[in-house]
């Protein structure tokens, strides 16, 4: 496939007289692990991944804390990066660094879900993804590739930085016991 596209470039630059403009193959970018799963009963059971296959991923937990201390999370699969902080302003200021048109997935787990989706009872974040022409995504029928997962038998940690290395590719989206 490589050596026709180059072929098809040498013969655009040989019928142009050398005028081509080129262009990047862009490759989508790999899923971006989110959240880590323990398993609660197997010391030795490996880590495995809630992985992020949308744009971007946001997740605001629920605060056991009187009073209460929100945190917003806001996960970037293209930029691999990873945003956690306290501040709504400064949650709002990456929020609306996002490219129009993109898709942001709600992050979900099983029972006691997160309190993401109270961001869409805020009207500024909300105008903001309209203005924006944002997809927001928060179940499997909404997308297939919607990132969630069950807790029942496992610790999880949000991730805070992207790994060094990504996980293995046998690691699920929906890492079901």
């Amino acid at each position: 496939m490589k050596c026709i596209v180059i072929g098809l470039l040498v013969v655009a630059a040989a019928l142009t007289g050398g005028c081509v403009k080129t262009m990047s193959l862009r490759h989508p970018a790999e899923p971006l692990p989110i959240i880590a799963l323990r398993n609660r009963w197997e010391t030795n059971a490996p880590t495995k991944y809630v992985m992020l296959h949308l744009d971007y991923g946001i997740i605001m937990p629920y605060s056991r804390k009187d009073p209460p201390d929100f945190w917003y999370y806001l996960f970037s699969r293209h930029e691999r990066k990873i945003i956690k902080t306290q501040d709504f302003g400064v949650f709002m200021r990456e929020v609306k660094r996002i490219k129009n048109g993109s898709t942001i997935d709600f992050v979900g787990k099983c029972t006691s879900g997160f309190l993401t989706t109270v961001l869409m009872s805020d009207p500024s974040f909300v105008d903001l993804l309209k203005r924006k022409k944002c997809t927001v995504v928060s179940s499997m029928e909404g997308d297939k590739r919607h990132a969630s997962f069950c807790y029942c038998e496992r610790d999880y940690t949000i991730l805070e930085k992207v790994p060094s290395e990504q996980p293995p590719p046998c690691d699920v989206i929906n890492a079901a016991p």
